[in-house]
């Protein structure tokens, strides 16, 4: 008789916790995102930082896209536009978008990704890039979006990597004065 108590108190012990596990299965509490990984370590990648420059280090900044051709000055006097084609930004506009720019990230980079070609950087919807007050110049080409996903594809011709970074990222620099 003690037998089947036990037997019975070890099924409802079963029938109480089994749905609990079952439960936090699903979300990751139990498995290891990949092999040898300890449990419960699920957490979605960083996002990696393409350019971390101070705005006050940036002397210029170009825009070529389908609806603008930019140039921007920042000047210890304010932002000015150079000459360009399409409608001009206002000065917090091209404010905001040195900004984003400087403090780029991306959801991740693209190691495996071949660089692109030459007839794919001719066509590309967007370039843009910064020159700082010291002479470097960061040059960068938005190559379209992904094959896989609404995220984008951008190369960065002084790391020489392709990264995938958000498409809010992008449309910054898809954008003219009426949707920026």
């Amino acid at each position: 008789m003690k037998a089947k108590i036990r037997a019975l108190i070890v099924l409802a012990a079963l029938c109480v916790f089994l749905p609990v596990i079952y439960i936090l299965i699903p979300d990751g509490k139990f498995a290891a995102s990949k092999p040898g990984q300890p449990a419960g370590q699920n957490k979605p990648p960083a996002p990696v930082l393409i350019t971390d420059i101070p705005v006050n280090e940036v002397k210029a900044m170009a825009l070529s896209n389908e609806y603008v051709t930019l140039g921007i000055l920042n000047t210890p006097e304010g932002i000015t536009a150079m000459p360009g084609a399409g409608k001009p930004f206002s000065p917090e506009q091209m404010r905001a978008l040195i900004y984003k720019a400087c403090h780029l990230t991306a959801l991740r980079l693209l190691d495996n990704h071949p660089l692109p070609q030459k007839s794919e950087t001719e066509k590309a919807p967007a370039r843009f890039s910064l020159i700082l007050s010291d002479g470097r110049e960061y040059n960068f080409i938005l190559l379209g979006k992904s094959s896989v996903d609404n995220n984008y594809l951008l190369y960065s011709e002084g790391q020489e990597s392709v990264f995938l970074i958000s498409e809010e990222n992008a449309r910054w620099f898809l954008a003219n004065a009426d949707n920026l």
